[in-house]
């Protein structure tokens, strides 16, 4: 059971994480492009799965 409880807390961080630099990567790709609104709706949410990491991660 304790293994199982590892494997699932490395998920909640892992996911999140993963998606996180996927969605600054498309922050930067608006930025670059010239969009900031676009960029910075982004960068919100790439900012919103830094939170649900700490949020999953504490104790």
């Amino acid at each position: 059971m304790e293994d199982e409880l590892m494997t699932l807390d490395a998920f909640i961080a892992l996911v999140p994480a993963i998606v996180g630099v996927l969605y600054t990567g498309v922050a930067i790709a608006y930025a670059l492009k010239g969009d900031i609104p676009w960029a910075i709706v982004w960068a919100s949410y790439g900012l919103a799965n830094v939170g649900l990491i700490m949020v999953g991660m504490r104790e």
